[in-house]
């Protein structure tokens, strides 16, 4: 799962931390594809479980990457930080954010997919 960019913090990830809900999100982006991507500026917090870290500007986030079927993968992501803190605004940049993200990976994917097919069909 470790991307060669990713860093493995050695703080604990399952420690309990004050967060604040954002949501969970499908991408039609494979699995190891999306953390790839999402460690290219973040880190990965603990392997076992697909925890990683990342900023959404100076939002820090924090996102559980579950596999979804052979080529869907599941965000659920947090602030991390107290609800009193993030409510509101902060919560909607961040779902702006995990939108974005969506749509930056899956029209990636598509671009390479697209790209293989045509190869495959040239003579």
């Amino acid at each position: 799962m470790r991307s060669p960019t990713a860093v493995a913090s050695s703080e604990p990830a399952n420690e309990e931390r004050a967060v604040t809900p954002v949501r969970s999100i499908h991408i039609d982006c494979p699995f190891n594809a999306a953390v790839e991507a999402l460690t290219s500026s973040g880190k990965i917090l603990d392997e076992k479980i697909g925890l990683l870290s990342t900023r959404a500007g100076e939002l820090p986030l924090l996102i559980a990457v579950q596999p979804y079927g052979s080529n869907k993968t599941a965000l659920h992501i947090v602030i991390e930080g107290a609800l009193d803190m993030y409510r509101g605004a902060a919560q909607i940049a961040a779902a702006t954010w995990a939108e974005q993200i969506r749509r930056e990976l899956e029209s990636s994917l598509c671009i390479a997919t697209e790209s293989i097919a045509h190869q495959r069909a040239s003579p």
